[in-house]
């Protein structure tokens, strides 16, 4: 039923769900799934490092508990779910997900072979010394604030950011229509490749390969042209590993190769599976069904060749 005040109007099914979809993907790429090139942060990243600065948890105090940073960003700047708040704090603090920790960890924060983190009543946390470099002189009038969501206090929209923390981290991200996948890169080279650029503002790609050298492993010229490739048009693939882990030609192929023997992976499908493998034992486990050991043969019955 509607009442009197209610005004009903025919419109086209057609324009309604391209409007509502143009809405509802802007909102995700401008509000949560890519950072901002200002300071290389999503939106909850950044309001946690602010509540925790507001918090007074910053690198030279003691740290205090993860459940209490969780709370002030869901009651002032973040109202969305506990859990989405935690993760992304937990991620700012593991040293394999963030090559400069945003946040010191204290307590079990999981670890690289995918075990969970302890709840947050458990663990601790206060900003790292990087952050505060990202945080520096934001109450000097260096960036915009606007309003929270119940415009009880402010939020800034972008960290002043003394660092080029989006180049520093890297980022990955996939909203409605576009996605981000940049990664981290080392500062000492970035600074140096920013005084080239001021001091030569007609600096090209090629004086820049001279600086930044990317994770690129056994530099080859194949290697060579895609970075080139990568830093003049920011996107391209590269391979690390080769499929053959009998090469040993990383230092990961050779721990598995310590680990199993000589291993043969069979098909495309097994291929896949090792792909998508989230951490180094779980990779280990799905690679050890096809390894053969010279040694103790009896230890392959039963495999699959």
């Amino acid at each position: 039923m509607y009442s009197d005040k209610e005004k009903l109007t025919s419109a086209n099914i057609t324009d309604i769900m391209q409007t509502a979809y143009i809405d509802y993907s802007m909102s995700v790429i401008v509000s949560r799934a890519l950072p901002d090139a200002r300071d290389g942060l999503k939106p909850v990243q950044r309001r946690i490092l602010y509540a925790m600065m507001r918090e007074g948890l910053v690198h030279n105090r003691p740290f205090d508990k993860c459940a209490g940073v969780v709370g002030e960003v869901l009651k002032n700047y973040h109202p969305h779910g506990d859990s989405s708040v935690y993760d992304t704090l937990v991620r700012l603090a593991q040293n394999w997900v963030m090559r400069y920790q945003l946040i010191e960890p204290q307590g079990n924060f999981g670890s690289v072979d995918g075990d969970p983190p302890a709840a947050y009543r458990y663990t601790e946390c206060r900003l790292s010394e990087v952050s505060a470099e990202l945080l520096a002189d934001i109450d000097e009038d260096t960036v915009d604030f606007i309003p929270n969501y119940k415009e009880s206090t402010t939020e800034p929209t972008v960290l002043p950011c003394a660092l080029p923390h989006l180049l520093m981290n890297g980022s990955t991200g996939i909203a409605v229509g576009m996605t981000t996948n940049i990664p981290p890169h080392n500062l000492n080279e970035l600074v140096e490749a920013t005084c080239l650029i001021i001091d030569k503002p007609s600096a090209t790609v090629e004086d820049l390969e001279k600086i930044i050298g990317g994770a690129l492993g056994e530099v080859d010229e194949d290697k060579l042209a895609k970075q080139h490739l990568w830093l003049e048009l920011g996107a391209v693939s590269f391979r690390l590993c080769t499929r053959d882990y009998e090469c040993g030609s990383c230092a990961f192929a050779q721990d598995i190769q310590d680990r199993f023997g000589t291993i043969s992976v069979i098909g495309e499908k097994e291929v896949t599976r090792l792909k998508q493998a989230p951490g180094r034992q779980r990779l280990c486990r799905y690679a050890s069904v096809h390894f053969v050991e010279k040694e103790k043969p009896h230890l392959n019955k039963g495999k699959r060749p």
